[in-house]
């Protein structure tokens, strides 16, 4: 059993090989259409560029609260070509329980008593939740701030695929950063 995929056509893929006439179109028989025989599945999207001349493939949910974009740029080649970016969405914060932790520790048994927290790392995840203006009130009157015991937003990861190419320079705008 071969794996299912689905085609999505570029469309507008400019030559940017600046010695060489772009190759003329493939012929395609009037009436060919893909067989699912090898996996192809229906339901592929004719694409064309947008304003800054590339194409939004994909956005996606991926990992637990995250997503994860997928755009293409033209890069020069003998024949019509693209590079792809990979690119993360920015994500939260990371705890600060260095921050955290000794004022957990010093409330210890009152969490116990009044919360019923046997463990004060437990309260972890809930500090870890807060929003920038939200507060958590300890039992000692201790106030834990998310916009202190959080970090600030991280940018998500980037990568850029690029294949046989003579200069990827053009595909630099969305690979930046």
């Amino acid at each position: 059993m071969l794996p299912r995929f689905v085609v999505h056509e570029l469309h507008d893929i400019p030559n940017l090989h600046s010695s060489r006439p772009p190759p003329p179109p493939l012929a395609v028989a009037p009436g060919d259409v893909r067989s699912s025989d090898a996996g192809e599945q229906p339901g592929g999207l004719d694409l064309s560029p947008g304003p800054d001349r590339c194409w939004e493939l994909l956005t996606a949910a991926f990992g637990e609260s995250g997503s994860v974009t997928v755009r293409a740029a033209p890069v020069r080649h003998t024949v019509p070509t693209v590079g792809y970016v990979v690119e993360e969405a920015s994500k939260r914060g990371r705890l600060k329980p260095e921050l955290v932790l000794p004022l957990l520790q010093r409330n210890k048994q009152a969490l116990a008593d009044e919360w019923g927290v046997r463990d004060p790392r437990s309260v972890l995840k809930k500090v870890a939740a807060l929003g920038a203006e939200e507060e958590l009130v300890l039992p000692d009157g201790a106030v834990i701030r998310g916009s202190d015991a959080v970090g600030g937003t991280r940018r998500g990861r980037k990568i850029a695929v690029l294949g046989d190419c003579c200069d990827a320079s053009p595909c630099s705008g969305i690979a930046a950063g």
